[in-house]
C-alpha cells in the first residue's frame, strides 16, 4: 500500500492511514536498531582483543560483519526519519508542471553559470499529482541540482513531463553523464530525496542511456 493512495480520500482517512504507517515504521526502526547496537558492540570488543587475540583473517571477517551491521543500523535510522517525514506531509492536489517551473527557477543561477540550456517537452494539460507541495518542490529542485552537478559547460539538458488524470506523472531529465552525478546519487541528501518520493508512492531513479545520464521521477497520478 502506498502511503499516499492514488485515489482521493477524505483527509481524516488519510490521517488515520498515516498514523498507522508511521507507527509501524517507528516499530521497525526500533526492532532494527536494538539488536544491531548489541551486535556492533560485541564485534568491537572482539576486534579490540578484550576476549582474546585474533588472527588477521579473523579480524578481516569481523570488519566485514561490523560494516554490514553498521549499514543495517543506518537503515533503522532512515526508517525512523521516514516516519517523521510522513507525519509532516500535508497532501493537496498539485500540478507537476508548476513544481518543475519552480525547480528550474531555483537552479537558474547554476544553469546560467555553466552555460547550460534546458529543452522542455511539457504537456499543455495539467499533470496532476497528490502530495506535499514543499516536499515535492524540494525533490524536483534537488534532483535537477544533482543532475547538473559536474556537467560540461554548454551542455543541453532535456526534460520531459508526462501524465494525466489517473495516469502516473513522470519527469525525465536527460543530460551528459558526469562522475559528480554518480557521486551525488549515492550521497545522503539524494537518498533523502528518494525517501520523499517513496513516501509519496513513487520512485526516483538514475540510469544511463549511452553517454547520457537519465534521472526519472515517477509519481502516482490522480484526478485532475
Amino acid at each position: 500500500m502506498n502511503p499516499i493512495d492514488q485515489k482521493e480520500k477524505p483527509a481524516h482517512d488519510y490521517d488515520a492511514r498515516t498514523a498507522v504507517v508511521s507507527h509501524l515504521l517507528r516499530n521497525v526502526a526500533h526492532d532494527i536498531r536494538t539488536p544491531t547496537t548489541a551486535i556492533r558492540g560485541y564485534i568491537r570488543m572482539l576486534l579490540e582483543g578484550r576476549v582474546g587475540s585474533l588472527t588477521t583473517e579473523q579480524k578481516e571477517c569481523l570488519d566485514v560483519a561490523l560494516r554490514s551491521a553498521s549499514q543495517l543500523a543506518a537503515l533503522g535510522t532512515t526508517v525512523e526519519e521516514a516516519a517523521e517525514v510522513l507525519e509532516k506531509i500535508s497532501v493537496e492536489s498539485l500540478d507537476l508542471r508548476d513544481l518543475w517551473s519552480l525547480a528550474c527557477h531555483a537552479n537558474r543561477p547554476k544553469v546560467l553559470a555553466g552555460g547550460l540550456t534546458i529543452t522542455e517537452r511539457v504537456p499543455s494539460e495539467r499533470v496532476p499529482v497528490n502530495g506535499d507541495r514543499a516536499a515535492l518542490s524540494a525533490v524536483l529542485e534537488g534532483t535537477l541540482a544533482h543532475a547538473i552537478e559536474g556537467v560540461k559547460a554548454g551542455s543541453e539538458i532535456r526534460a520531459e513531463l508526462s501524465g494525466g488524470p489517473r495516469t502516473d506523472a513522470t519527469l525525465r531529465i536527460e543530460l551528459p553523464r558526469s562522475s559528480s552525478q554518480l557521486d551525488a546519487s549515492r550521497n545522503e541528501s539524494f537518498l533523502k530525496l528518494r525517501n520523499q518520493v517513496f513516501l509519496h508512492g513513487g520512485t526516483l531513479t538514475v540510469g544511463n542511456k549511452g553517454e547520457q545520464a537519465v534521472f526519472t521521477i515517477s509519481l502516482p497520478g490522480c484526478s485532475a
